[in-house]
């Protein structure tokens, strides 16, 4: 297929469905390494435009709930990040619980990388639009776009528009506790020293805790499947109700086997049960995609000053990828999965440059192979 010297001079146009940790930082690595020669524009349906015009994070003042999860960044997940991405990632922030990683609370990774992303927002190089994508999105109705990153987690639109099946493996069934323990608390009440956590983390296989500074963290609990359905019919009557978590109160918890884990699980690692505002089931799906690559054919509109084959035949062909949850989902703890997820997207956006590059000069031809 012929490529004009038009199409070359106009930069790759990506567009990415999530703007979450992985969807972040594939579009970092792809704009720093091919600069002018890449538009990217992010869809992510949990952010919205503040007075200012600065795209954030919703919260509880929009009426949502951040995440709450510390995760644990390995460091050879780390090292492939360049240093600007490195330093404004853990700035403040170096703490090592586990050898060869860091820990780091998942909204401090969300709203970092969204701070990292605006200089080539103010240059034009990427646009943040504050909605999901969907089908009747412009982009997708026009295919004026050439690579199409589908990094919207394990229930990814994207996947669905390229009808791309999941293979699951089976179920596994866990809680995630979050707790937020005071600065200016009584000795008694003191958390574990991290290092303690971890030996008591890696002693069993029931509990596992991930926690900022031993304070504000998530207590994740493995459950049978009658433990997940018991402790999830229950939570439905408490939101039904709108009653407040209260694990205290024995009348409205009582001893039942779900109840009785989580409240062994917080007095294992010394963690009041006064301090923990979130208890929610998790079901892991663990599965994969059966491809994570797709070509996308186009109808395009008829320039009359073009004449080439690529205008003849009325159609485009773009590239469609997943990289993330969307792609694989098969970590056993929520969050887990974030460091294949981000190595995934530097690849890919390492591979795409490569595709890119002709005798050591970007050139951007069309369509990608």
């Amino acid at each position: 297929m012929a490529t004009t010297t038009t199409e070359v001079n106009q930069p790759l146009i990506v567009v990415v469905s999530g703007g979450g940790p992985v969807g972040l930082t594939f579009s970092l690595h792809l704009t720093m390494m091919m600069g002018k020669h890449v538009k990217i524009i992010i869809y992510e349906g949990r952010w919205f435009v503040d007075q200012q015009r600065k795209v954030r994070w919703q919260g509880e003042e929009q009426g949502k709930i951040r995440r709450d999860q510390v995760v644990t960044l390995q460091d050879h997940v780390i090292d492939q990040m360049p240093d600007y991405i490195k330093q404004g990632l853990f700035q403040k922030i170096n703490e090592r619980v586990w050898p060869t990683s860091r820990n780091i609370p998942i909204r401090e990774v969300e709203d970092r990388l969204l701070d990292l992303i605006q200089p080539f927002v103010r240059s034009g190089q990427i646009e943040l639009v504050p909605e999901n994508l969907h089908e009747q999105s412009e982009c997708l109705i026009k295919g004026n776009f050439d690579i199409l990153v589908g990094t919207d987690g394990s229930n990814s639109f994207v996947r669905r528009y390229c009808n791309i099946q999941m293979i699951s493996e089976g179920l596994e069934y866990a809680c995630g506790v979050a707790y937020d323990i005071p600065d200016n608390v009584s000795s008694i009440e003191e958390p574990l020293h991290q290092a303690l956590n971890c030996v008591l983390t890696v002693s069993q296989t029931r509990y596992l805790v991930n926690s900022s500074s031993s304070r504000r963290g998530y207590l994740n609990i493995r459950l049978i499947q009658d433990e997940y359905n018991e402790l999830q019919s229950r939570l439905e009557i408490f939101q039904s109700r709108n009653e407040p978590l209260d694990l205290l109160d024995y009348n409205r918890y009582p001893q039942l086997p779900v109840w009785k884990i989580i409240r062994q699980g917080l007095l294992f690692f010394k963690i009041s049960p006064k301090y923990v505002f979130r208890v929610v089931p998790i079901e892991i799906n663990v599965r994969h995609a059966s491809i994570v690559a797709r070509e996308l054919r186009y109808e395009v509109e008829k320039n009359e000053k073009q004449t080439n084959e690529y205008d003849r035949n009325h159609y485009k062909t773009a590239l469609a990828f997943l990289a993330g949850d969307a792609a694989m989902s098969v970590h056993f703890w929520p969050g887990r999965g974030m460091n294949s997820g981000m190595k995934g997207a530097i690849a890919l956006a390492r591979n795409i440059l490569r595709s890119c590059t002709i005798n050591n000069s970007i050139t951007i031809r069309r369509p990608l192979r």
